[in-house]
């Protein structure tokens, strides 16, 4: 097994070994939105509710499956990827921790590939995902580590969809995909059902989703407003390609038009 760097003594006496690999493992390189250049052509990908991809790779296939995502609450970049390394359904589960920088998404494909040996997965910590719960041993360390410092409460994206969002005048409908620009791992759109519009989710930009307390979500738009937004057209990945498409959507919630940003070392 790797070695790993240990910023701070005191709070690793307390986390189990799952929240231990969490909070030690370095942190996926994220580039500046200021010091990079600007994603012209838009490639997101589709991660749906109800099942999530295979973890594939080159060489050996698969090798795993992506169980749950760590979000940044307030800009939606991906912070970590919990992946499920067992061999097969029947056997006990196996959680590992990653880095955004560790994998790439195969956008033709919509998969998702690791890019790092497969054993040297295996051999790592396992995770737990009992330590992440509010209150829990990694809230410690993500208090008190200066490398976890600007790593704020997690949105689990297992808690996130299907969770109700309300409009300003009541309940409105329910999140239920996430739309992600994969060269810099941030959650660009969400799409949202209603008991009207199950079959029709509306699209709506991360931005626009207000966190209020013990999990309540909501948009500054009324129910009547919501009836008219921008929605998730069968042809949706593609349509948001469109930068006419992403303005409408980002106008129509006024929220600021989202400029992603990559580089050659970003994976994507």
């Amino acid at each position: 097994m790797r070695q790993l760097s240990n910023p701070l003594l005191t709070a690793a006496l307390c986390l189990t070994p799952g929240a231990l690999a969490f909070a030690q493992e370095e942190a996926a390189p994220v580039q500046s939105l200021d010091s990079v250049e600007e994603v012209e052509d838009l490639r997101p990908i589709f991660l749906s509710g109800n099942r999530l991809p295979d973890l594939q790779h080159p060489e050996l296939g698969r090798v795993g499956g992506l169980h749950d995502l760590a979000l940044d609450p307030e800009s939606g970049r991906i912070q970590r990827l919990i992946v499920d390394v067992r061999e097969t359904p029947d056997d006990p589960m196996e959680l590992r921790s990653l880095p955004y920088g560790e994998v790439r998404w195969d956008v033709e494909k919509q998969a998702l590939q690791i890019t790092i040996d497969p054993e040297e997965l295996l051999a790592r910590v396992a995770f737990d995902a009992a330590s992440m719960k509010e209150g829990g041993p990694l809230a410690l360390a993500q208090r008190s580590s200066p490398t976890e410092a600007s790593m704020r409460k997690s949105q689990w994206h297992s808690a996130l969809v299907g969770t109700p969002v309300h409009a300003n005048d009541g309940p409105f409908g329910s999140i239920a995909d996430l739309i992600i620009e994969p060269q810099t791992g941030t959650v660009a759109f969400f799409t949202l059902t209603s008991e009207t519009q199950k079959d029709h989710p509306y699209v709506l930009p991360w931005q626009s989703l207000v966190r209020g307390e013990e999990g309540l979500h909501s948009v500054e738009k009324s129910a009547l407003d919501l009836g008219a937004a921008p929605q998730f057209p069968p042809n949706g990945l593609e349509a948001l390609r469109d930068e006419e498409m992403r303005v409408k959507v980002y106008s129509f919630y006024g929220t600021p038009i989202v400029r992603f940003a990559t580089s050659p070392s970003t994976p994507g």
